[in-house]
């Protein structure tokens, strides 16, 4: 029985893989997806307008968050990562799965998974690990998965 682990946060996935559920965790994949990590300001070309207050001399901003373009990219990110988890799962390469992501990119993560693939979800925690080493990242893991 193949057990997948998964660790991610918005720009990055690094999916594990274990033969049973006592083995040890060897990589098999990493996902990036740069566009990411660009700076909110990078991302757009001009500034917000500006209007004037209705009352006094202020001035404010009009237009979209700033963030906007970043939780884009974080939902075309989850997208992909998801897909990638749909198809292995519906073709056998892993019978188990362990989600360990960044609480923000969880939630969007969960968006994208199939009903039947949920059925192979074994545990899903809010940590942003990504960047750890298998040691910690399997600390972070049931003892048996």
């Amino acid at each position: 029985m193949t057990v997948w682990v998964v660790c991610a946060d918005s720009a990055r996935a690094r999916i594990f893989s274990a033969e049973s559920a006592r083995d040890q965790l060897s990589e098999v994949q990493d996902l990036s997806h740069p566009e990411s990590r660009i700076r909110p300001r990078d991302m757009v070309s001009d500034r917000d307008g500006r209007r004037a207050d209705s009352v006094g001399r202020g001035m404010h901003g009009v237009g979209g968050e700033r963030d906007e373009p970043k939780r884009e990219e974080a939902e075309r990110f989850a997208r992909t990562l998801g897909q990638t988890l749909n198809e292995a799962g519906r073709s056998g390469r892993y019978q188990r799965l362990h989600i360990l992501a960044a609480p923000a990119f969880l939630g969007l993560l969960r968006h994208h998974l199939a009903d039947d693939v949920r059925t192979l979800l074994r545990s899903e925690t809010a940590a942003n690990i990504v960047t750890q080493g298998i040691k910690e990242i399997r600390a972070h893991l049931p003892e048996r998965l």
